[in-house]
């Protein structure tokens, strides 16, 4: 159980991530190269928002407050929000607004990297659950920003094909089917 909880902890998000960005990858021209820019906004988004909730909520890990043994070695920092959580949280998130199933098994992933991190000592369930909300906040507004950012972008494959005037169609708004 210990060599789970450790390899879901510090690996998993790796999985989490090329998995989203096979997802990605795999949808037709331009919803591919327009979800990239939504994960692109997203992910700086998240980082910014990371790190202004780490300065403005210091939370000392848990083997820092109740001097328990972490599970893997690990800085004493701030834990709030989880990096991880917030990571995979930001893909899952993207990809759940083009493929719902595989956004929400990605969500349960990332969920899952965020309970072994809570369980090998090295977050409480608020950086988890601060993480998640972030993650969701940014991905919400990337997701605002899209349309209005991407026409602006001269690159022919951000846009999508032309209608039957020859008029450059409008760009999708992720949550439009």
């Amino acid at each position: 159980m210990h060599t789970a909880i450790v390899w879901t902890a510090q690996y998993l998000y790796v999985l989490v991530v090329v998995l989203g960005l096979a997802s990605l990858l795999s949808l037709p021209s331009p919803r591919r190269w327009q979800s990239l820019v939504v994960f692109g906004i997203a992910g700086a988004i998240g980082l910014a928002l990371v790190f202004i909730g780490g300065q403005l909520y210091d939370n000392p890990r848990p083997f820092v407050v109740e001097h328990i043994k972490p599970m893997f070695p690990h800085p004493a920092d701030n834990g709030f929000p989880s990096d991880h959580t917030a990571l995979t949280m930001v893909m899952a998130a993207t990809v759940w607004l083009y493929r719902r199933w595989t956004g929400m098994l990605l969500a349960v992933l990332s969920v899952l990297v965020g309970t072994a991190r809570v369980l090998a000592h090295v977050h409480h369930p608020i950086d988890i659950a601060g993480a998640i909300v972030i993650a969701w906040v940014a991905v919400a507004i990337a997701a605002w920003l899209m349309p209005r950012i991407v026409p602006h972008i001269p690159l022919a494959f951000l846009h999508d094909a032309p209608d039957e005037r020859g008029e450059p169609a409008a760009v999708t708004h992720p949550l439009t089917r």
